[in-house]
């Protein structure tokens, strides 16, 4: 359910009392953070989303520290976001939470797999169709192709949505169209998000009743929120309504709670 969510680090909200009693009373802490607008800012590209060192740091920490896992859970391929993050022991949640990666073991949803060689067409449409659109960025994940427009002047937007959306709609019976910050995405056209993702690297981790907190700032996050009724769940930047229960500001604030949640372990 949306609600209007509570500022983390304001007394009001008890968001960091709330966090330390609920360590307290658990055995184990499992950590899902987003990447892009959570870990890193938001750049023109994706590629210049580096993780700072400092950020680096307090993740590397904190996977450390016994009695926590963490996991990322983005839009980006596994392949790429591993090369990103480039930390051991870490569990990941790609492609939107088609492709898992938890303790060794990997997973791609069947369904998406095999709608591989028809996101391959139409990203070959695609890439003809927006040839002509300066700054139009198209970026094939495998499993989901992205069609970023950040960089597209506004005149051209029309066109690049319209192009997007017929092609989603020729696809209807096998892909359908998600929103994102300044992206379209064309996914498979199956039941599966970041939230089903997180429930299954919950359930696969044997611990019946961790304390689960998961940090994300996108459209696709509130999936997640939402399948953690009972979670830690922190929105970045400022919503109006989100299923998140808390926000904080910005990346400068998941660096803020990242280190006061070491501090609490």
């Amino acid at each position: 359910m949306n609600r209007t969510p509570s500022y983390i680090f304001s007394r009001s909200s008890e968001g960091l009392s709330r966090l330390r009693r609920r360590i307290a009373d658990k055995r184990h802490v499992m950590l899902f953070l987003d990447y892009d607008g959570t870990l890193t800012p938001i750049t023109s590209a994706p590629e210049f989303a580096v993780l700072s060192a400092e950020m680096r740091m307090h993740v590397d920490a904190l996977s450390c520290k016994h009695g926590i896992e963490i996991s990322i859970v983005t839009g980006r391929s596994l392949t790429d976001i591993q090369r990103h993050i480039g930390l051991p022991g870490l569990g990941y949640a790609a492609n939107h939470g088609l492709q898992i990666l938890y303790r060794s073991r990997r997973w791609t949803h069947p369904r998406a797999a095999l709608l591989q060689s028809r996101l391959k067409l139409s990203e070959r449409s695609l890439r003809k169709t927006l040839s002509h659109v300066p700054g139009a960025l198209i970026e094939n994940k495998g499993l989901t192709l992205s069609i970023h427009y950040r960089n597209v002047a506004a005149k051209y937007l029309p066109v690049l949505k319209a192009a997007v959306e017929a092609e989603a709609f020729a696809q209807q019976d096998e892909m359908k169209l998600a929103s994102g910050k300044k992206v379209l995405e064309l996914k498979p056209n199956v039941n599966w998000g970041k939230g089903d993702a997180v429930r299954q690297i919950i359930a696969r981790s044997g611990h019946s009743d961790p304390l689960v907190v998961y940090i994300g700032d996108d459209v696709t996050d509130e999936d997640a929120f939402a399948a953690l009724p009972d979670g830690i769940t922190v929105r970045v930047g400022t919503s109006a309504r989100t299923n998140a229960r808390y926000y904080v500001k910005n990346v400068e604030g998941v660096r803020r709670l990242l280190s006061a949640l070491y501090a609490m372990l």
